[in-house]
């Protein structure tokens, strides 16, 4: 019956990190470390609000836990200009607060959220497993913060007695995603899902989050074993079912009450794809300079174009075989229960 504390369980993954440990059914206890109270608290949750970048908050929520559980990170922005200092102050000088924590209360235990970005170099990836290298520069700013913080995570295992690995999941949607279902039915609405970038030969990997959340409850577990292989790995985790791109586009949009048969999409070619995206940055820059960051939606990006028509998958043998892990949830029920739960959200807020 171990004692878990979830960081950044109040978000997106964090909260379905909550609900998996629930379904175990096991006795555990859990506690959440975010930036904030929530906005609907649970009753079996005891919650700490702190910064992640601040020691002793993370310290002081340490006491009496068996098992940490690290999901907090700033969302993934496209922009000319993005946030560098917050990607690492929290990624990894947040990552590196949290080790020492660990060490210093005598937790064994220590699972945190990479990311399948970390061994891109900006081609298409077919099938890579975890044997595949860091590229020498990262694609973006975000992907070397969380580089470097998974560097440092599994450099940490075994020191003062703490157990680590880290979980790798590609492209995760489900319900409360507040970026890739949304923007896909933004999309939508648009009247933009006619239009369709390549041929859709491309494969991706797309992974519901319930099963990123589970993988990451039996992480935990693993690592509490002793010589169960887990410790010091890093661990891709996808559904196991790449897809072509627009498929799974069409899911969502289809699910939406849009269905866009191939007859009447408009397909661009790559060049003209990467035209509009160029007028698309420009105008998006120009508005950087005028109104509140903040508020402003990144348009098509040539960075976007070639990551749809690319293929970018992963092998999970890995996370089956040492973690037991199997998807609970498909894809096309994934994306019947997240479009669902995004047009509610639409609906109330």
């Amino acid at each position: 019956m171990p004692s878990y504390l979830v960081i950044g369980g109040n978000g997106f993954l964090g909260q379905h990190v909550q609900e998996q440990i629930r379904l175990r059914q096991d006795g555990s206890s859990i506690s959440v470390f975010d930036m904030a109270e929530p906005r609907d608290p649970k009753s079996d949750v005891k919650y700490f609000t702190g910064d992640l970048r601040k020691f002793e908050d993370v310290f002081n929520a340490l006491e009496g836990i068996d098992a940490v559980i690290h999901t907090a990170s700033p969302p993934h922005v496209n922009t000319s200009n993005p946030p560098r200092d917050l990607y690492f102050s929290i990624n990894v000088d947040g990552t590196l607060n949290v080790i020492k924590a660990c060490q210093e209360r005598g937790i064994k235990v220590l699972v945190v959220t990479s990311s399948g970005s970390v061994i891109s170099n900006g081609e298409p990836m077919v099938n890579i497993d975890e044997s595949t290298p860091y590229p020498p520069i990262a694609i973006d700013v975000y992907t070397e913060s969380k580089m470097v913080c998974e560097q440092e995570v599994l450099k940490a295992n075994g020191e003062k007695g703490l157990l680590t690995c880290t979980i790798r999941p590609s492209a995760i949607f489900g319900p409360g995603d507040r970026q890739l279902i949304p923007g896909m039915l933004e999309v939508c609405e648009r009247g933009q899902h006619r239009f369709q970038i390549g041929n859709n030969q491309s494969l991706m990997d797309f992974t519901y989050v319930g099963n990123v959340a589970y993988a990451h409850v039996l992480a935990a577990e693993k690592l509490a074993v002793e010589n169960s292989g887990a410790a010091g790995q890093a661990f891709n985790l996808t559904n196991g079912t790449p897809v072509p791109f627009w498929d799974f586009a069409s899911k969502v949009w289809a699910e939406n009450g849009h269905y866009m048969p191939n007859s009447k999409k408009i397909v661009l070619s790559y060049n003209a794809s990467l035209i509009i995206a160029l007028i698309s940055e420009s105008i998006f820059s120009i508005k950087e300079l005028f109104w509140d960051k903040s508020q402003l939606k990144e348009g098509l990006s040539r960075s976007r174009i070639k990551q749809a028509m690319s293929s970018r998958y992963f092998n999970i043998t890995k996370a089956k075989t040492i973690l037991g892990y199997e998807p609970q949830v498909g894809l096309d029920e994934g994306i019947k229960l997240s479009v669902a739960v995004s047009i509610l959200f639409f609906i109330l807020y």
